[in-house]
Formats: C-alpha cells, sequence, structure tokens
C-alpha cells in the first residue's frame, strides 16, 4: 500500500473573536500612548502639552471624557519641571473639568511615574472622586 502525503493531511479550522477593549484595558493603553508621545519630548526646553483623551474611562461611571496631560510648569523661567494632571469633564456642564496633578518633576520623574501601575489604580480613584465633587457642586 502506498501512502502519499497529499492524502493524509490535517484541517485545522481557526477562528478570532474580537473583544472590545475593557475600561482597564483603555487606561492601560491610554498610559502607554502618553508615555510614548511624551518620550519624544526633550528634556530641557519649553514644549507643548502632550494629551490623551479617554472615553468611558470607568464602567458605572457617569463621567464620559476625561485625560491625561502632561505639560510644563507655568513659571516661564523654569525649562526642565514638567507636571502630570488627570482631567474630568463634567456631565452637566462642558466647560466645567476637575482636574488633580499627582506628579511633577523632571523628564525621568514623569516617566518613572507613567511606568508605575499604581498611577492607573490612582486615575480610577480620582474619576471617582470628579463623580462625587460634580455630584456635590451639580455643575
Amino acid at each position: 500500500m502506498k501512502t502519499d502525503l497529499s492524502t493524509i493531511r490535517k484541517t485545522v479550522a481557526t477562528t478570532s473573536t474580537i473583544f472590545p477593549k475593557t475600561q482597564t484595558q483603555k487606561i492601560e493603553a491610554a498610559f502607554k500612548e502618553l508615555f510614548q508621545k511624551f518620550s519624544q519630548i526633550p528634556e530641557i526646553g519649553r514644549f507643548k502639552p502632550v494629551k490623551v483623551n479617554i472615553e468611558n474611562p470607568v464602567p458605572g461611571s457617569y463621567i464620559k471624557k476625561s485625560a491625561i496631560v502632561v505639560e510644563p510648569l507655568a513659571d516661564k523661567n523654569d525649562f526642565r519641571t514638567r507636571v502630570l494632571t488627570f482631567v474630568a469633564q463634567s456631565p452637566y456642564n462642558k466647560e466645567t473639568t476637575f482636574a488633580i496633578s499627582p506628579a511633577n518633576g523632571n523628564k525621568f520623574s514623569i516617566d518613572s511615574t507613567l511606568k508605575n501601575p499604581k498611577i492607573k489604580t490612582l486615575f480610577k480613584n480620582f474619576i471617582k472622586m470628579a463623580e462625587k465633587a460634580f455630584e456635590t457642586a451639580n455643575v
């Protein structure tokens, strides 16, 4: 009996499913994107703020728009200090925002802050704080 390899073959079916990103993956992707954009900025000198928007940052939250921003310090004579800021937009009034700045420092300190996994948890807690602030002020 002669067997040919073309007659014996394995049939493999592959299926792929594309799942939507979970909220944690959205936040991680936003921090990764910010880190990549921020890594292109020189250590010393002025630069335009680097901003990454996050739609629907936390499940079950009524805050639909938020952002993570790295910008230069407001002092015109300081060319090294950068400020990391979290911003949430009010669902009641689009011009009202709630913001905190969890870190400031030179380029290397902001780099290490963006790599720290605890900053993502801090961002989630910030969204909860923003909800409470908007509910209290109702703006």
